[in-house]
This record gives C-alpha cells, structure tokens and sequence, in this order.
C-alpha cells in the first residue's frame, strides 16, 4: 500500500513538472543536485529532449530550428573543380611587398591627395556656415597630418638606408656588422632633426619649446601624485 502512495505521490510530481520551462526544470535540477533528479524524474526530464521542431504557439509565426544542428559539409562533386578563395595579401602567388616599389608605382595618389588638400583650402576660404567650417578644417589637419607622418617615415627610411650604406664600407673594411635597435634609429633622427634646425637658426627656439612641454608634463605628474 505505501508502495502505491509513493507511486501516486511520485506520479502527481511528475505532472507537475510537466508544466514547467526548461529553465524552471534547470532551477530545480541545480537545487536537487544531478544524481537525485535523474533518479526520481528521469521520464519527466526525458520528456524535454523532444527532437525536431518545437511546436508553434501560433501557427502563423515561422518554425523554431535548432543553431546546434551540424551543418553538413558540401559533397565534392566528381570533375568540378572546388573554388578556393584567397587572400592576395597573404599568398606566396602574389610574390614579396616591396614599400619602395609600391611607393613608386603609387606615386600618383600623393598628386591626388595633394589636388585634394587644395580643393578643401578653396572651399574653405568660400565657406561661410561655422559648423561646416569646422568640419573642413579638421578634414585640412587630418591631411596635413599624414604628410608629415609620410615624410617622417621617408626621412627615417633614408637615415637608416644612408647608415646600412656606411656599415658595409665599415664591413669592407674588417670591422664587425653593426644591427640598428630602434633606439639607434631614434637617434639617428634626432641628430638629423638636430642638424635641420641649426641650419635654419631654430636651435634655440626648439629647446625651449622642449623645455616647457617637459615642464607641463612634469607639473600634470605632481598634481596626479
């Protein structure tokens, strides 16, 4: 008789859990702990892995299909050639970047973007809207700004091609090869930055400059500190 009522009781729960969510189910799982529920409700969590379709609600929304699905992979088909794309930019076919030839070949587009930069002087000149005033010269300074950081990386690549040119005299010569580090080629570039502003008189002009951008940083330190 006690074996009934635990049965009746057993199959009463049963029924109740039928009415919950999954995520209900999973709450209840992670409370009962794993080995307990499967022992006691194994046909009712059984009853969620329905497989196919979860049924509609409505039947004029779209039917639900699992992301966990495999997707089958594309049969090969006898004498079709399989396409393979790549990346020109990473394959060995296209051969080896070389900057100075490309820099060369390209030429054309720093006379594109210098037309460019003219168009927008002009049309700033004429502009009278503020806001769009604005806009023209932040679109001015970003040009400006790649052609001071495309002419410092053109003076940096002639430093380091001017000094390889020596070491190999050097080489010549007996003495052991020297590699540039970065701090050598930072150097080199302030020794010719050195060597420009003497030659025009702003020696004394840059220090100072230097000088007090040092001092502001040195004065946002102490006020961080």
């Amino acid at each position: 008789m006690a074996s009934g009522s635990s049965s009746d009781t057993l199959a009463k729960l049963r029924e109740e859990l039928a009415d919950l969510t999954p995520e209900e189910l999973q709450t209840l799982k992670e409370k009962m702990g794993l080995k307990a529920f499967r022992r006691v409700f194994s046909s009712t969590e059984e009853s969620y892995k329905v497989k196919g379709p979860k049924p509609r609600q409505n039947k004029n929304r779209p039917t639900e299909i699992s992301c966990k699905r495999r997707v089958h992979s594309v049969p090969e088909i006898p004498g079709v050639k399989k396409q393979v794309t790549r990346d020109p930019r990473f394959d060995d076919i296209s051969g080896e970047f070389r900057e100075e030839i490309f820099s060369r070949d390209y030429a054309f587009i720093s006379d594109l973007k210098a037309v460019e930069k003219k168009k927008v002087k002009q049309q700033l000149k004429k502009e009278k809207n503020d806001a769009k005033k604005q806009k023209l010269r932040q679109i001015l300074n970003k040009m400006t700004q790649e052609e001071k950081t495309k002419d410092e990386k053109k003076k940096k690549e002639e430093l380091v091609k001017e000094w390889k040119g020596k070491e190999k005299e050097r080489v010549k010569d007996g003495k052991s090869p020297y590699f540039l580090k970065k701090s050598d080629v930072r150097k080199l570039e302030l020794a010719e930055k050195f060597k420009e502003l003497k030659e025009k008189g702003q020696v004394k002009k840059f220090i100072e400059k230097k000088r007090k951008r040092n001092a502001s940083r040195q004065r946002k330190k102490m006020q961080i500190d």
